[in-house]
């Protein structure tokens, strides 16, 4: 009896809606990626996944988002290319629906660079 070597399988850290806001807000990523990324997650359950055919349908993030055409599917394309998403390559989806969505941590960015922000002590008073 053989036993099949066990493969190492990279962990990715679990989604966290709070952690993943934070980290896209503070990213370097156009303006328009990261207001697309906010959407997506508002509409993204818990898990951080929109199923097939749900409200990431590029009219539906035009409508809400006021982006059209050309700036939407960039920031779509800056997200996914970022590792702030993974969608089935439209190559392979052949469902008339939309791909489904899954919000994913960026491997070069981690939970612990998202610390909380910190302010100064504010002096009080009247700006002049």
């Amino acid at each position: 009896m053989s036993i099949a070597p066990t493969l190492s399988v990279p962990v990715r850290e679990p989604y966290d809606r709070e952690t993943w806001t934070r980290l896209l807000l503070t990213s370097s990523l156009h303006p328009h990626a990261r207001l697309v990324g906010l959407t997506l997650a508002h509409l993204a359950g818990d898990a951080g996944y929109l199923p097939p055919g749900g409200p990431q349908h590029g009219e539906q993030l035009a409508r809400i988002t006021g982006l059209f055409g050309k700036n939407l599917r960039m920031s779509l394309s800056q997200l996914t290319q970022g590792g702030w998403l993974s969608r089935p390559p439209i190559e392979t989806w052949h469902a008339l629906e939309v791909r489904p969505v899954t919000l994913t941590m960026p491997e070069d960015v981690t939970p612990a660079s998202a610390a909380e922000r910190t302010e100064p002590a504010h002096p009080g008073g009247a700006v002049a």
